[in-house]
């Protein structure tokens, strides 16, 4: 079974992606702007792609004001745009970092996890039913009831 990715849009340029791609800034319930690096605090969240042009975009106006329904003064700004400042150098590290271990000639790392890369092999197939372990038995197959064998009736076996 492949497993859903979290969409996010950004803030700034309104294209959408994995949530992981993002940088996100939340309202705790407190009334406290944040950036939040974990993406898991409690609160009122907007996210932003973490390039310094979507982040200036974010900042100006009143899109992030809108989008957390609260009032960002001045104050907030300058936090948020510093610490979200710090991210993007941040992930432009990472990117160049990522982009010098691809020229290199080493094979990429194999994922561990039940993928569906072709690196990982073929996705599991799914277990045969096996009578009596939930979900009752198929059409044409038998059941106990108060000690006696009885058939289920109708479907196709």
């Amino acid at each position: 079974m492949i497993r859903r990715v979290p969409e996010r849009t950004c803030i700034a340029c309104r294209q959408s992606g994995g949530k992981r791609g993002f940088c996100r800034v939340v309202r705790t319930p407190e009334g406290e702007l944040l950036v939040d690096r974990t993406g898991k605090r409690s609160g009122r969240g907007a996210y932003v792609h973490p390039v310094a042009a979507c982040v200036r975009e974010a900042l100006r106006g009143d899109r992030l004001a809108k989008a957390l329904r609260t009032q960002v003064t001045a104050a907030d700004k300058a936090r948020l745009e510093a610490d979200l400042t710090h991210l993007v150098a941040r992930a432009e590290l990472l990117g160049q970092l990522s982009r010098t271990k691809e020229d290199a000639s080493a094979p990429a790392p194999r994922h561990r996890g039940r993928g569906g890369g072709e690196a990982d092999g073929p996705l599991p197939r799914e277990r045969p039913r096996v009578a009596g372990r939930g979900g009752g038995p198929r059409p044409g197959e038998g059941r106990q009831v108060r000690g006696t064998m009885v058939r289920v009736q109708g479907g196709e076996g």
